[in-house]
């Protein structure tokens, strides 16, 4: 008897928790922003969740699997084959036109599974009416459960994120006798600014699956008031969570792990040819109808045969930096993309795009989508791309001045402006 296990399936069961968890899987650069984390000793992983993942911490309980992000997020083999999924993606995606000339992107889905040796695992299943070297072939149709998975994390695992705690100014004046007291923190649980984690925008995947992991890890998001105790360099510690929001972690507990992707463990990455542009990000930081969220600079990927993911004078790739933020009095995200030309004559511009989205996680997958079709059309903005997946976007051509390595204050503050012109067009 054989018994047949649909991959897309085995991958929900795994990693594919939410929607969220598969935006993680088509872009997992995002990993390395959202997370990252520290081992102070061999009995605690804690992993922190950036302001960036817009996720406070009911919604985070609600939405995840504590022990399977752990999994996906630190494990080697669970990373590993989590990482693959975008792989897979990438070699093999191919687009179908049909016979109105409409063309749709069509993906054979499959992943390199992790080691599960020793797992039990629960399904339902139909049998097959085909056989397969004369034997009787059974398929899976649900897993209903995947449990005792083996894994190499420590016994002890915390979630934590200092925007779940706040400093709050104390009311009313002290008397002059009475010692100035440090701010006391509170939890914050802001659901309204968690806006790609509203109900509504995030879908959890089907299904009731138990999973568990073998050897048994603990997992909990840390409060306010709840204690854990550490060992750092020999030395034992209790610290709360208010206290980790409030402490300098590198000195206290060394320093931090960004959770690694297969986008940031290609070539090096030069960075400095998009300094002019990440100081005009830097001066929109300071607008107060804009709330930093992300920013990346990232490879652009391989398209069919194309070669202009790669420079023309054979000096590496060809990369792109990506903004993202959030409107302040609204749920949406804005986006600005830069595209590095400067293997190119001086002539040839390509202004920087800027496109708003309802949704964050969406806008980060937006954003890889964009920059495949900017491949496609010879490092061109799709305009027809954008209007068929209902792109709303603007773009703004760079200074006369502009020069991508220096940041000349004058350019820049025009720059800064223009844009800021711009978003107000949306």
């Amino acid at each position: 008897m054989y018994l047949a296990i649909p991959q897309l399936e085995l991958a929900r069961v795994l990693f594919l928790q939410n929607s969220k968890m598969f935006h993680y899987a088509i872009d997992p650069v995002a990993l390395g922003i959202d997370f990252q984390y520290f081992t102070p000793d061999q009995q605690n992983l804690l992993v922190e969740v950036n302001d960036s993942a817009q996720l406070s911490r009911s919604r985070f309980n609600q939405l995840f699997n504590q022990s399977k992000l752990a999994y996906t997020l630190c494990d080697d083999s669970g990373k590993k084959a989590f990482l693959s999924i975008k792989a897979s993606l990438l070699n093999n995606r191919f687009d179908k036109k049909d016979s109105s000339g409409n063309t749709s992107t069509w993906w054979t889905f499959t992943f390199d599974a992790p080691d599960l040796k020793g797992s039990i695992l629960e399904i339902t299943a139909y049998r097959s009416p085909k056989l397969w070297n004369q034997k009787k072939v059974f398929v899976v149709k649900e897993i209903t459960g995947l449990t005792q998975i083996p894994n190499s994390l420590p016994n002890n695992i915390k979630f934590f994120s200092r925007g779940w705690f706040n400093a709050s100014s104390q009311r009313g004046e002290q008397a002059p006798s009475e010692k100035q007291q440090a701010p006391n923190l509170y939890e914050v649980d802001d659901q309204a600014t968690a806006s790609s984690f509203l109900p509504e925008r995030t879908i959890a995947s089907g299904g009731t699956c138990g999973f568990s992991l073998e050897p048994k890890r603990n997992t909990e998001s840390v409060t306010a008031n709840k204690k854990i105790h550490l060992v750092v360099d020999g030395k034992e510690h209790q610290i709360s969570g208010a206290e980790l929001a409030s402490t300098e972690l590198p000195s206290f507990l060394g320093q931090s792990t960004p959770v690694v992707t297969s986008d940031n463990t290609m070539e090096e990455l030069n960075e400095t040819i998009f300094s002019a542009f990440k100081a005009m990000v830097d001066n929109l930081k300071l607008s107060e109808h804009l709330h930093f969220v992300s920013y990346e600079v990232r490879q652009l990927p391989k398209v069919g045969r194309s070669k202009c993911q790669k420079k023309k004078n054979g000096n590496g790739c060809r990369c792109a930096a990506i903004a993202h933020f959030k409107l302040v009095n609204s749920l949406d995200s804005l986006s600005l993309i830069e595209i590095d030309l400067s293997d190119m004559k001086k002539t040839r511009r390509l202004s920087t795009l800027i496109f708003k989205h309802g949704c964050l996680d969406e806008a980060r997958s937006r954003a890889d989508s964009i920059l495949t079709a900017l491949v496609a059309a010879s490092l061109t903005w799709p305009t027809k791309y954008f209007k068929k997946n209902d792109i709303h976007v603007q773009r703004v051509k760079h200074p006369q001045a502009y020069n991508p390595l220096e940041n000349d204050n004058a350019s820049i503050e025009l720059w800064t402006k223009t844009v800021k012109d711009t978003i107000e067009l949306f």
